[in-house]
């Protein structure tokens, strides 16, 4: 039986189409948004493949697969939906659509002599009629209704923790771009001390565009 959708590359006018079809899914999320090439694009110059599905006769969009090609020098490359995140994956009206979705990615995978990984936010065996791709797993954490609640939550040891700061005048701010430079500086320290590589400043700087 032939399929009424077809699939095809995404372009730059399709941002709205894209956004507004994300926006409207149960299963979306930010990283989904188009908003996030962009700051792929921009930060680092990878090559981006967004997948659009839409229906053969309305052209009316009823999926969409944003994949990543990341290719450092001298190791194989990996086609990722979606890198520097924690999820990505096919977002579709149906598991048909989105099956189709990742059989494509896959073909592109395989042209671009690349590792096909897809990050979902929920199993990719209730999302496509496929075998996952790739092993990177998501872990959350339901909240209380209040920060008290989960204060008392938390071990002695991690209150007194958390105490000890504030009793010293540590407090937040949220901002933009102006501040992006001092949470840089806290988080390369950070990610110093536990071992691994930092993201580019330009990178929170694209970010700070969503």
């Amino acid at each position: 039986m032939t399929p009424n959708f077809t699939i095809r590359l995404a372009k730059k006018s399709d941002a709205r189409t894209w956004n507004n079809y994300v926006e409207c899914h149960p299963h979306s999320g930010p990283y989904h948004l188009w908003e996030w090439k962009e700051a792929v694009t921009k930060a680092y110059n990878h090559r981006c493949y967004y997948l659009i599905a839409e229906e053969t006769k309305s052209r009316k969009p009823v999926g969409i697969l944003p994949l990543s090609y990341i290719k450092p020098f001298f190791i194989k490359g990996e086609l990722i939906s979606l890198p520097f995140c924690d999820y990505g994956g096919p977002l579709a009206d149906n598991q048909e659509i989105a099956t189709a979705l990742c059989k494509k990615a896959r073909d592109k995978a395989v042209s671009l002599k690349a590792i096909l990984e897809i990050r979902c936010n929920q199993p990719l065996s209730r999302v496509c009629d496929l075998e996952p791709f790739g092993d990177k797993v998501r872990m959350l954490l339901d909240l209380p209704e209040g920060s008290e609640i989960l204060f008392k939550q938390f071990k002695s040891k991690l209150r007194s923790q958390i105490r000890r700061p504030i009793k010293d005048g540590l407090y937040s701010k949220l901002g933009g771009l102006e501040l992006v430079q001092d949470f840089y500086n806290v988080f390369t320290i950070n990610m110093r001390d536990l071992g691994s590589p930092v993201h580019s400043p330009k990178w929170f700087e694209d970010l700070t565009t969503f």
